[in-house]
């Protein structure tokens, strides 16, 4: 663990992919929090669980029409711990409600030839990281992956 902003590393990530998105007729739009600090999180883990969101969520749009992919950080409070909080926001076809609750099942996947492998991993690391994701998504409308991780981590 190392002592890195989440900002930049999204900044970095939506730059890397930026070029093969706008091919494919995706735009990408940033929205991250000027608040949040840096803090301690596995750059390589993390920025690999933002990697496959970004990719599912690129997937997931209609080439021919594209769509927007967005990415947005914050800082909030929840049962009193302090996180940083991710998300990849995407206006794509969205999940039917009866396959949502299995997104992050390993070898579940929603996508012809899918592994299954890349959400479940997804979210073991985050849990690793004591943190953990949310989907929320709505048919026809498109998806919001919500990555929660704990801005100071009690190490036992």
């Amino acid at each position: 663990l190392e002592v890195k902003s989440l900002n930049e590393m999204l900044e970095d990530l939506a730059e890397f992919v930026t070029a093969e998105a706008e091919r494919s007729g995706v735009q990408i739009r940033l929205g991250l929090s000027s608040g949040l600090a840096p803090f301690s999180f596995d750059v390589d883990l993390v920025r690999q669980v933002f990697q496959n969101l970004v990719q599912n969520a690129c997937q997931a749009m209609n080439p021919a029409g594209g769509g927007e992919l967005i990415l947005k950080t914050d800082r909030v409070e929840r049962d009193g711990v302090e996180y940083a909080i991710g998300e990849v926001i995407d206006t794509g076809p969205g999940i039917e409600a009866d396959k949502l609750e299995r997104v992050f099942e390993l070898y579940y996947s929603t996508r012809e030839g899918g592994t299954g492998y890349g959400l479940a991993i997804s979210r073991r690391i985050i849990e690793e990281h004591g943190g953990f994701i949310e989907v929320q998504s709505a048919k026809g409308k498109g998806s919001q992956f919500s990555v929660y991780l704990p801005i100071e981590r009690n190490e036992t």
